[in-house]
């Protein structure tokens, strides 16, 4: 259950969430593939297409579905080569890189 869920940080809405990974770290959650800066090379493992299924407005105030577009990912569970910091993004809470030391 969520009985042992702690609040960990409290972040304004001005500011954008950040974590801090250190080398040999697994992430948690899908990384963009590529980055501000081009491809992220910090990351080793594979690389996976994220695509899924969005509930859209329509015309005529009904909703339809469509597939969102495919993000190329590292999947939860891939290694940190390097330390790095990770932008939390609202879109899926997919982690954006934003530094490397590599």
């Amino acid at each position: 259950g969520w009985g042992r869920v702690e609040l960990a940080a409290q972040f304004d809405s001005q500011e954008t969430p950040q974590i801090e990974l250190k080398e040999g770290a697994r992430v948690t959650a899908h990384v963009l593939a590529t980055g501000r800066t081009g491809v992220t090379e910090a990351i080793k493992g594979e690389v996976e297409p994220l695509v899924g299924w969005e509930r859209a407005p329509a015309s005529q105030n009904r909703k339809t579905w469509r597939i969102s577009q495919a993000l190329i990912c590292y999947p939860p569970g891939s290694i940190v080569a390097a330390d790095m910091s990770l932008d939390i993004s609202e879109q899926y809470g997919i982690l954006t890189p934003i530094q490397s030391d590599r």
